[in-house]
């Protein structure tokens, strides 16, 4: 199945809804590995010991005794093999046991011993298999078949749906008659057929019928449970981790050429426009934005968590600077406006320090510099003609002020990334501080990378250009001589 792009989804209430969520009703996914696998592995340990073409003729065969059993069989669940009466799964694994031979199940006996199944346990038990082989031929084909989509799968999906088909169940009409032609062919051709490129989209999605048939009953969790426990109990973690490179800071001059442009503005600044509100702030969202690329420098944090958050600051501020420059001619001051915006933050945290020290009647020990911090608010007016706005500043989101300087893919792209490490959404959780196991005993589950091994793509090329955009925005202001070549940075 292939993905949707983005312009498929429907955008409700802030939220993008994928096509599949959008019909009514189809909002839950079964899952091929985790909830129906474990019931069909049975029949891919068939196809994996007596190959593609004699396994499915094998597998169809004993489904068919299967069917005399449970005449209105569904899917060839092993959970409901195991409900028969023990004479009645004695009688079948027998004749199973015969067809195909007792190796091929065998590997199932270690998850389903003698105590959970009877019948099964004494009609697979091979003594010279070693519990290792067992669990090695297990993980093999699981391996083979995590994918909903790998030959494998497919050709254990074809034996899923085989017994609607078989009983007459399932039915096509005129129009899906060429499905019925496709699902003959499947079991004969091999998977190199070009017919196979339209056929085994059509098992996949005839096996998802199954689902439905199944009704109520979509899969038996006590079996399930026992199963994945026994698999995960028998198998170690076999986590592994992505290495990227960092890039050669050593011979970078980045970072000088940036201090020599802000030293030059900051020269003008103080000869000759030291009083320009203007000038200041530009100059201290750029100087800010300075420090973050030098302590990202600094510190190597180019391919960290750290690297990620204050690319996102930088990128903020440049939007925040062009957004500035843009509307500047629409405010009486959008500059002193825009100081006393975040003065008033800090005035807000001072009150509630204020209030909390109060209740607990000592000094709190916290990185919060109090006294520093009623000075600064203090710095240029009395805090009581300081107002403290909660909402964004100008009224205008990030997200708007992006769209407006026209930076919507810088922030659609970069910014919404970087924002997931600010906030810590398990995106980004996922991404820097979870190792991957490679058993699929284990549901190919993550571990904590506890350890601090697993990397991340480097930030420095981007904070570079978003630093690169912002001082050719000071240059558009306030010009710059030719010889700092901010282009070539």
């Amino acid at each position: 199945m292939g993905h949707s792009n983005l312009k498929d989804h429907d955008f409700k209430k802030g939220k993008f809804i994928t096509p599949f969520n959008s019909i009514h009703g189809l909002n839950t996914e079964v899952s091929w590995f985790h909830e129906r696998l474990p019931e069909y592995l049975w029949l891919g340990l068939i196809i994996h010991a007596h190959g593609r073409q004699q396994g499915l003729a094998e597998g169809k065969y004993i489904i068919d005794q299967l069917i005399n059993l449970i005449p209105k069989l569904k899917a060839p669940r092993l959970s409901d093999v195991f409900n028969l009466s023990e004479n009645l799964q004695y009688e079948y694994f027998s004749f199973v046991a015969e067809h195909i031979g007792t190796t091929v199940l065998a590997p199932l006996t270690v998850i389903f011993p003698y105590i959970y199944n009877r019948p099964f346990s004494i009609t697979f038990n091979v003594p010279g298999l070693s519990t290792q082989e067992r669990l090695a031929t297990i993980n093999e084909v699981l391996k083979k078949t995590s994918g909903h989509q790998e030959h494998l799968s497919t050709d254990i999906r074809f034996l899923v749906i085989y017994p609607l088909i078989a009983t007459g169940q399932l039915r096509f009409t005129e129009e899906t008659s060429h499905s019925m032609e496709l699902i003959k062919q499947y079991p004969i051709l091999s998977h190199d057929n070009e017919i196979m490129r339209m056929a085994r989209p059509a098992v996949r999605s005839l096996e998802l019928v199954t689902i439905s048939a199944l009704d109520s009953d979509i899969h038996n969790q006590r079996y399930l449970d026992y199963f994945w426990e026994g698999v995960s109990k028998m198998t170690e973690c076999d986590t592994f981790y992505l290495e990227f490179d960092e890039p050669d800071l050593v011979t970078e001059d980045f970072c000088q050429k940036i201090k020599d442009i802000l030293d030059y503005y900051v020269g003008i600044f103080s000869s000759i426009k030291s009083t320009d509100i203007k000038m200041i702030t530009l100059l201290g969202i750029a100087t800010y934005s300075y420090k973050l690329v030098m302590e990202i420098f600094d510190n190597r944090l180019t391919n960290s968590i750290l690297g990620r958050m204050a690319s996102r600051v930088i990128i903020e501020n440049y939007i925040e600077m062009k957004y500035l420059l843009k509307h500047e001619s629409e405010h009486e001051d959008i500059w002193i406006d825009y100081q006393y915006y975040g003065i008033g933050q800090y005035k807000l945290i001072n009150k509630r320090y204020d209030e909390k020290s109060k209740q607990s009647k000592e000094k709190l020990d916290t990185q919060f510099p109090q006294k520093l911090i009623e000075i600064l608010v203090n710095e240029y007016r009395d805090e009581e003609f300081i107002d403290m706005d909660t909402s964004y500043f100008d009224r205008t989101s990030i997200r708007d002020k992006a769209i407006d300087v026209d930076e919507r893919e810088l922030f659609g792209l970069l910014y919404d990334y970087d924002s997931a490490y600010m906030h810590g959404l398990w995106g980004a959780i996922r991404e820097s501080s979870l190792l991957k196991c490679n058993s699929p005993g284990h549901h190919f589950h993550c571990v904590p990378d506890i350890e601090c091994i697993q990397n991340l793509t480097s930030v420095w090329e981007d904070c570079k250009n978003t630093m690169k955009k912002m001082l050719l925005t000071l240059k558009s202001v306030y010009g710059l001589p030719e010889h700092f070549e901010i282009e070539d940075l």
